[in-house]
């Protein structure tokens, strides 16, 4: 039997751990990532004991005393220089090391390996290895450094020769990788969303499968401040009385294609355009929601926010056809004026408008939702270090910086989505006039990489023209180190 949970602050885990220990399970494996932890346990016996946030001392210490009392390294993680270490019930030898470099450890491990020992574990923080051996037998080989596609075939390679994979660790987009003589069938799966892992783990537990090991990509980029303040306005073109300018809405790019929203009364529609901003196609939204609004990409979907009611309408980017509308509840009634997608987790954020006139007149939280049977469902929030008001979009990098624009303050904000840390905000020049009044509408972040797209954050500054339609100002920011860290 198997269990698992993923996102749980420090206080969740400790409570979910001790009611599975229990029930008879133990933990297999655990991972944190920017304070988060995803944990899974498998039924097990013997005592158990665990520990986080320790130095190096205090895990030598405590390390000197569980295996004194018949215990040995499980599992461990080192993050920003901390341990989180689980310690099991075991007779075996074991040996622990800490802060290699990659000729040290090259050296260590042959010299333990001829010794009759094998690796257990390995972790990787600044360049240095951190390593436990336990004594066994067989067959070994460890590779690090490697490209995805150097992962790939080194795998396929050794599992045609009967090795299979017993530990790995992804560093800044390099791979590390422990392989142990065993045979049977083992399958990996590497760039997964959280939903997609869900479904995935779903699916091969049923055929009796089950998880080995788990890693999330390190990087030391979701603590970075993204220097909001030094962003500089790159380009910027209007575009005059179009069916699409009127009442535009959001933005939203897949690095290919520009996606639009439209809230015209005579035609509420999605469009989507080339990146020099030829009309490529449209879909009309029919009755039902009198509000379209900001929208988000992610894994070939798009998603919409409608109002009045709330929904989020789905689209396939492939054929640009409607998936569905499935209903969000949310904190002030019939207001959702932007989603977005976490690039990691894949789950569904957004937050109230915040204005004076209704019950939510600020906005001092992001609410985060799983679809879960057809309906999204709130499973969380994040507390903003700084309020804001009028949201009128929002977006968040791969990361962990959600940003979000304010036609109140008429300034994009930049926070951390798991922390609600404030990093600032950068103002945007709007005009107040009644004839000329400029309203922020939605925002989008390109895709790292998407060098041909030739900026990073991108605004919808939509121009209320009267009595003439609306214009819309598009707007393209570039950021210090090209987008670097955000």
């Amino acid at each position: 039997m198997q269990v698992g949970h993923v996102r749980m602050n420090l206080e969740k885990f400790k409570d979910r751990d001790k009611g599975y220990f229990d029930k008879g399970y133990r933990i297999h494996d655990v991972e944190i990532v920017n304070g988060k932890y995803t944990a899974v346990w498998r039924k097990g016996s013997g005592g158990q004991w665990w520990k986080t946030g320790l130095t190096l001392e205090q895990l030598k210490e405590n390390n000197s005393y569980y295996m004194k009392n018949g215990y040995r390294i499980h599992d461990f993680e080192f993050i920003n220089g901390k341990y989180t270490v689980v310690w099991r019930a075991s007779s075996d030898w074991q040996v622990l090391s800490v802060g290699m470099s990659l000729e040290e450890f090259k050296e260590k491990d042959q010299n333990l390996f001829d010794g009759g020992y094998r690796i257990h574990d390995v972790e990787i923080f600044n360049g240095k290895y951190t390593v436990v051996w336990r004594n066994g037998s067989g067959g070994q080989y460890w590779k690090a450094g490697m490209s995805f596609e150097q992962f790939e075939e080194r795998n396929k390679h050794y599992f045609e020769s009967d090795y299979r994979i017993v530990d790995f660790e992804i560093v800044n987009g390099q791979y590390t990788a422990v392989w142990k003589k065993m045979k049977g069938p083992q399958i990996t799966l590497v760039g997964l969303s959280l939903i997609d892992f869900k479904e995935n783990d779903v699916n091969y537990f049923e055929e009796s499968f089950r998880l080995a090991d788990i890693e999330f990509p390190q990087e030391d980029n979701c603590y970075t401040d993204p220097n909001i303040q030094a962003w500089k306005l790159a380009a910027e073109k209007e575009y005059v009385n179009k069916a699409w300018t009127e009442e535009c809405q959001g933005v939203t790019t897949d690095g290919q294609f520009w996606y639009i929203t439209s809230n015209n009364p005579d035609k509420r529609a999605v469009y989507k355009f080339t990146l020099n901003m030829q009309l490529v196609d449209q879909l009309i939204l029919k009755s039902g929601y009198n509000h379209i609004g900001d929208l988000d990409y992610h894994n070939g979907k798009l998603y919409v926010a409608l109002e009045w009611p709330t929904g989020v309408l789905e689209i396939s980017t492939e054929d640009f056809k409607k998936i569905g509308i499935y209903h969000i509840e949310t904190a002030c009634s019939n207001n959702l004026p932007w989603v977005a997608i976490h690039p990691t987790t894949g789950y569904l954020y957004t937050s109230v408008f915040g204005w004076d006139e209704s019950s939510c007149k600020y906005v001092d939280e992001v609410n985060y939702y799983e679809k879960i049977n057809c309906v999204y469902q709130k499973i969380g929030s994040v507390k903003l270090a700084e309020r804001i008001k009028h949201v009128q979009g929002g977006d968040i990098s791969e990361n962990c910086k959600l940003i979000l624009s304010s036609d109140y303050s008429h300034d994009i904000k930049c926070y951390n989505v798991d922390t609600g840390q404030y990093y600032g905000s950068k103002s945007v020049d709007v005009s107040s006039g009644f004839s000329e009044y400029e309203e922020m509408e939605g925002l989008c972040i390109s895709p790292f990489g998407s060098e041909k797209m030739g900026s990073s954050v991108h605004l919808i500054l939509l121009d209320n023209d009267s009595p003439s339609g609306d214009d819309v100002f598009f707007k393209h920011y570039n950021l210090p180190n090209n987008g670097k860290g955000f």
